[in-house]
């Protein structure tokens, strides 16, 4: 499933792009994989019909989902997995939309598998978030050449 930022706009707590967790040291497969067990069950308790539901704290929870599927896409693209790192870079998407990076990194996915529909609509969302990002111009002049 594609997924670009033509969202409706979040309240204002949200406007910041991406929630930047702090440095982590070195963790093992098996903690991101428990971290991430961890932060969907969370999730599964913010669902919109539940009351007393906190926005910020389920926007915050959704960001660090996104980044440890992010970390599991690049391990499988550095593992020569591409189908995989493809597959979690869209999960990253999926639980935000917000960060142009995980566009460009299943652009580069999506390139290696020769699914070139697939590397110019990422590009294309990945410049819509960030129209300065040279990466995301060079991605799409490699399917749109001038």
């Amino acid at each position: 499933e594609h997924v670009c930022p033509q969202h409706p706009e979040q309240p204002d707590f949200f406007t910041s792009s991406f929630f930047n967790p702090p440095p982590s040291p070195p963790h093992t497969l098996r903690d991101a994989k428990l971290a991430l067990d961890d932060y969907t069950r969370a999730l599964e308790l913010c669902l919109p019909s539940t009351p007393g539901r906190d926005d910020k704290l389920t926007w915050e929870l959704q960001c660090k989902v996104s980044f440890l599927h992010y970390e599991a896409g690049t391990r499988a693209f550095n593992s020569t997995d591409y189908l995989s790192a493809y597959s979690a870079f869209s999960k990253a998407i999926r639980s935000n939309y917000k960060v142009a990076a995980y566009y460009l990194a299943r652009a580069e996915a999506a390139k290696v598998l020769g699914k070139w529909d697939l590397v110019r609509a990422d590009a294309e969302c990945a410049l819509a978030l960030n129209p300065a990002d040279g990466q995301a111009r060079s991605m799409l002049q490699l399917v749109v050449p001038q």
